[in-house]
């Protein structure tokens, strides 16, 4: 039996600790017990942020990717054993050389990856926000193709052999929206409307084809749609600034993109964990943990989605975070649990960039990539324990948070 009033105690602690500007909403079933917005959504129209604030949640999209896969999977031949095999074919099956997407060249590695290992980010692939070159050049393109992105990371090798680790990979997400669109013969967007948002309610919820939160703004359908705002060290409590540079719709697909609202996300959760989204033996395929995610005991990767463990039994969960936005999205089954936050002020790292610069390069010497970034994360938290405090102090609403699931 669930105990709102300790929830709700959690909630408002945090609320004291914490500089927060978003949304912040938690629902038991599809009873609400807490909502409420924070600070600025668009400091031009000077609107505050309510629950009916619209944001991009990022790489919260991953599991409405992983579900609509499965599902036109499943939909095409509606057999468990026909479905697993399908998701253990490789690559090359869904998007064969002369698809457009490899411009005349297929990877090599495309005979190699498989569904299960792009749904798992077990691929090995390249993820292209890891990329210099990614930042480099989409952000400078007024109208940036999937053909540009892709060509960042489709000649490059994979890091790994495929099923061997687990790499959180922008770019596997991203291929899998294609796949879909293969699949059901219609553009990915068009298929999470009709699939997915129509038949939830999701009225406020989209995944936009082109442009920036900017210029979709100037459309009635995103009015409401926050800002991205960014802080630094020395002007944490404000004012804040606008991000220079939002991300480019064009090319956020499958891995993120998608825009919605806390009150949709609840209908999301309520209709994905009671039967609504798919039939409950392709949602057991969904929630399955497959792989463990490196640095987080008792934490393991589903397909889009994360699941952990706590007193209270699994917890499934996921974040996402692009420039300007971060959002997370928690969900507790034994108590039908739901925990939607969002963020639309974000700390900018380019204020001490040359901080991190230079501790990369006294880290260069160590060959080993997870090793490297493991070294520099705890250097970094000790020898600038300010920005450690600043960050804690503006984060999301987390699973951690709930101390009451802990005592339960």
């Amino acid at each position: 039996m669930i105990d709102v009033e300790k929830i709700l105690q959690d909630v408002e602690n945090f609320e004291r600790s914490h500089i927060l500007n978003g949304t912040l909403l938690v629902a038991v079933g599809n009873k609400v017990v807490y909502e409420k917005g924070f600070g600025i959504a668009d400091a031009v129209t000077k609107t505050p942020c309510t629950v009916d604030t619209q944001y991009n949640i990022a790489s919260v999209t991953k599991q409405f990717t992983a579900a609509a896969l499965l599902r036109v999977l499943y939909d095409a031949n509606p057999s468990i054993p026909v479905l697993k095999h399908a998701l253990h074919k490789p690559l090359s099956k869904y998007l064969p050389p002369d698809d457009i997407l490899w411009d005349g060249e297929i990877p090599e590695w495309a005979e190699l990856v498989t569904l299960h290992h792009l749904l798992t980010h077990t691929s090995g692939i390249v993820n292209y926000t890891d990329l210099d070159s990614f930042y480099e050049t989409i952000f400078l393109l007024e109208n940036p193709s999937i053909l540009d992105l892709v060509s960042l990371f489709k000649d490059k090798p994979l890091t790994f052999e495929p099923g061997s680790k687990y790499a959180y990979c922008n770019s596997s997400y991203f291929l899998l929206g294609q796949i879909i669109s293969r699949l059901s013969h219609k553009s990915f967007s068009e298929y999470l409307r009709e699939t997915f948002f129509v038949p939830l309610g999701m009225v406020n919820t989209s995944l936009p084809a082109r442009g920036t939160s900017l210029t979709l703004k100037k459309i009635e359908t995103y009015s409401k749609l926050a800002r991205g705002y960014t802080y630094d060290v020395e002007s944490w409590a404000g004012p804040y600034k606008e991000i220079e540079n939002y991300w480019p719709l064009e090319i956020d697909q499958g891995d993120g993109g998608i825009i919605s609202t806390a009150a949709d996300l609840i209908k999301w959760n309520n209709g994905l964990y009671k039967g609504r989204v798919l039939p409950l033996n392709v949602r057991e395929l969904l929630l399955t943990p497959y792989i463990g995610v490196p640095d987080k005991p008792d934490t393991s990767y589903c397909y889009g989605i994360v699941s952990s463990m706590s007193p209270v039994g699994q917890i499934f969960e996921h974040g996402g975070g692009i420039p300007g936005y971060r959002t997370y999205l928690i969900y507790v089954p034994s108590l039908e649990l739901t925990v939607v936050s969002f963020a639309n002020l974000i700390f900018d790292f380019t204020c001490i960039q040359e901080k991190r610069n230079s501790l990369k390069q006294e880290l260069s010497h160590i060959e080993d990539e997870e090793e490297r970034e493991s070294k520099y994360n705890e250097i970094f938290k000790k020898r600038y324990p300010e920005v450690q405090n600043i960050l804690q102090n503006h984060s999301l609403f987390l699973v951690d948070d709930l101390t009451s699931l802990k005592e339960a």
